[in-house]
C-alpha cells in the first residue's frame, strides 16, 4: 500500500489542479490507513471531504464512512459517529449502507451514548437482520 499513496502523492505534485486529484488524495489516504498511519488517513480525509467539491470530479463515496473508521479507531467516537451519520443521511441508496448504520450505533455506544445507540441498532437489526454485523449488535442492545 505504501506504493500506492507514494504514487498517489507524486500525481497530486505533478497535476494538483487535475479533475483526479480527489481520487489520489482519496486512494492516498486509503493507502495510508490500511498501512496504519490513521493520523496521515485521518487529515487527508478531512481536507478531501472538506474541499471535494471544489475538486470537481470523479470520487469514491465511502471518504466519510473511512473517517468514520479511522476516528472510531482513535477513540474519537462523537467525531465517529458524525461521520457514520453523515453517510447515512446523505447516501441513503449506498450500498454499503448496511455497515455504515451498524458503525453508527457501534460508535455511538462505544461513546457511551446507550439511549443513542440503542435507537440506531434496533433500526439497523430491522432493516438488515442478517447483516455480518448483527450479532454483535444485538450484543449491545440487550
Amino acid at each position: 500500500m505504501g506504493d500506492l499513496a507514494h504514487a498517489a502523492r507524486e500525481f497530486l505534485k505533478s497535476w494538483p489542479g487535475s479533475g483526479y486529484a480527489g481520487v489520489a488524495v482519496y486512494f492516498s489516504a486509503k493507502a495510508d490507513m490500511f498501512a496504519g498511519r490513521t493520523e496521515a488517513a485521518r487529515t487527508m480525509l478531512e481536507g478531501w471531504i472538506q474541499t471535494r467539491e471544489a475538486l470537481r470530479g470523479p470520487f469514491p463515496d465511502d471518504g466519510p464512512m473511512r473517517l468514520g473508521e479511522i476516528y472510531a479507531k482513535e477513540g474519537r467516537f462523537d467525531e465517529a459517529a458524525r461521520a457514520f451519520e453523515r453517510v447515512v443521511r446523505e447516501y441513503p441508496d449506498d450500498s454499503g449502507l448496511e455497515e455504515v448504520a451498524y458503525l453508527w450505533g457501534l460508535a455511538l455506544h462505544d461513546g457511551g451514548r446507550m439511549e443513542e445507540a440503542k435507537a440506531v441498532l434496533t433500526k439497523a437489526l430491522v432493516s438488515f437482520p442478517t447483516s455480518r454485523l448483527s450479532a454483535r449488535a444485538r450484543r449491545r442492545v440487550e
